[in-house]
């Protein structure tokens, strides 16, 4: 099988430019395109490798450079960095097959269920590692309800991202068909 090394090329440019956004743009803003990036990759490589570790990378090399920028240091994996990194591997399987073609509807319901799956397993995580609150119900209900203000951001983040990602690269494809073939 050959592959589509333009189309390869496009979606990997469109996942960097992505990634610098969040380094360069959005750090203040709290707008964070790695959800997007895991839908994304999960569309368009679906569950192949490129699918699973563009997000990864891409949220562990911008982690460095913030941590560099803010607190002057590497922190090349911080405690629950897996609760996480899992949630990145099941947007990547959500995307894969939710956004098998992408439309409107569909991508924007993928931006907020993965907005929702986000919020809900890395506050558990939170929860779980059993620092911050009390390790019982009155805890775990206090750990989400301080998040929401999170989840708002990252409902507003994943739609704007999502947007940018999935439009941009289905304006190119209009304009350059020959990127509208699979990889």
């Amino acid at each position: 099988m050959m592959t589509n090394k333009p189309r390869i090329f496009a979606l990997l440019s469109f996942i960097a430019l992505a990634l610098i956004s969040r380094i360069y743009l959005f750090p203040h803003a709290g707008i964070a395109p790695i959800d997007a990036i895991a839908l994304f990759s999960g569309a368009y490589f679906g569950r192949k490798w490129l699918g699973f570790i563009c997000p990864l990378l891409a949220v562990w090399i911008s982690d460095q450079i913030v941590n560099l920028q803010f607190y002057h240091k590497i922190v090349p994996f911080y405690d629950g960095f897996y609760w996480q990194y899992g949630c990145y591997i099941l947007m990547v399987i959500l995307a894969s097959f939710m956004l098998k073609k992408p439309k409107v509807l569909s991508v924007g319901g993928a931006a907020l269920i993965s907005a929702l799956l986000f919020f809900v397993i890395s506050n558990f995580g939170v929860w779980a590692g059993g620092t911050m609150y009390p390790m019982n119900g009155s805890g775990l209900t206090a750990c989400y309800i301080a998040a929401l203000p999170y989840l708002n951001m990252a409902v507003l983040s994943n739609l704007i991202c999502c947007g940018v990602l999935f439009g941009g690269f289905e304006l190119l494809k209009y304009r350059f068909p020959k990127l509208a073939v699979n990889v």
